[in-house]
């Protein structure tokens, strides 16, 4: 359902890839060490939407953040992931304002798409009733050991932007997407 109305509503340009279960997470960046990292077990129904382009700058002065963006969410049917990718193996607490503001940023247009779905197309709201989870993926160092699959809990501990999951990861790897919440 997600999928259908966002399809309607969204610009083309603002979906990103996912081919049989498998989403598809690309930074572009000439400088970029993490370019490519793909979540396994992605639900069928699942929207992956690409914001880090959104551009707000025209309405808002800078200062504050509100013109940041992550660089992904990914939509299933009860959880909304919001997903960062830092290219550089810098530690990730080196990133974590600008995290922040950047998951505030996109929490502000989820719900503007929200609000224009209700007033403008007569539907309800996808974003407000899903459980969120924040991460950050950032270049892992070689001393890093890879995470292992876990069930998701609950309640995932990473429902803030201040309680971002940190998760180191190799550059064309492969995680699950119960990882995603920790």
């Amino acid at each position: 359902m997600p999928h259908t109305v966002l399809r309607a509503v969204l610009n083309n340009g603002r979906f990103g890839d996912i081919r049989n279960h498998l989403a598809i997470l690309k930074e572009s960046g000439r400088d970029a060490e993490l370019k490519l990292i793909k979540i396994d077990n992605v639900p069928h129904n699942a929207v992956l939407l690409s914001l880090d382009g959104v551009d707000t700058q025209t309405l808002f002065k800078g200062g504050n953040g509100q013109n940041k963006r992550c660089d992904y969410l990914l939509i299933t049917g009860d959880i909304l992931y919001f997903i960062e990718m830092k290219t550089s193996s810098r530690a990730p607490e080196k990133y974590y304002d600008e995290c922040i503001q950047k998951f505030n940023a996109i929490e502000c247009i989820t719900d503007y798409i929200d609000s224009v779905l209700v007033k403008f197309y007569g539907k309800v709201k996808i974003f407000n009733p899903l459980l969120k989870c924040y991460t950050l993926l950032y270049k892992a160092t070689p001393i890093d050991k890879q995470l292992t699959s876990q069930k998701p809990k609950a309640e995932p501990m990473n429902n803030t932007p201040e309680m971002m999951l940190t998760l180191p990861v190799e550059n064309n790897s492969t995680i699950d997407i119960n990882e995603l919440s920790n």
